[in-house]
C-alpha cells in the first residue's frame, strides 16, 4: 500500500509540471554522477569519462574523453 502512495504521489506531482524537480532529484541519486570513470563496452573496449545526464529518450548521458558526449541504453556500457 506505501509503494502505491508514493507511486500516485509522484505521479501527481509529474501531472503538476514538476519534471525538472524530478530530473534533479534523480540525477542526484545517479550513481557515478560527475565522476570520472572507466566503463566497458560489451565489445570490451575500454572508455574514460564521466555520467553527465540522462537524455530525452531516457539514455545515458556519458562526456567520453576525447569523444564527446555519448548516449548508452541498457546494457550498452557496463561499470
Amino acid at each position: 500500500v506505501k509503494m502505491m502512495e508514493k507511486l500516485e504521489a509522484r505521479y501527481l506531482h509529474l501531472r503538476k509540471g514538476s519534471e525538472p524537480a524530478i530530473r534533479e532529484e534523480y540525477l542526484r541519486k545517479l550513481l557515478f554522477f560527475e565522476e570520472k570513470r572507466k566503463f566497458f563496452l560489451p565489445n570490451g573496449e575500454k572508455i574514460e569519462g564521466k555520467i553527465s545526464g540522462i537524455g530525452k529518450d531516457g539514455r545515458l548521458e556519458v562526456e567520453v574523453e576525447g569523444q564527446g558526449k555519448k548516449y548508452f541504453d541498457l546494457k550498452e556500457i557496463i561499470f
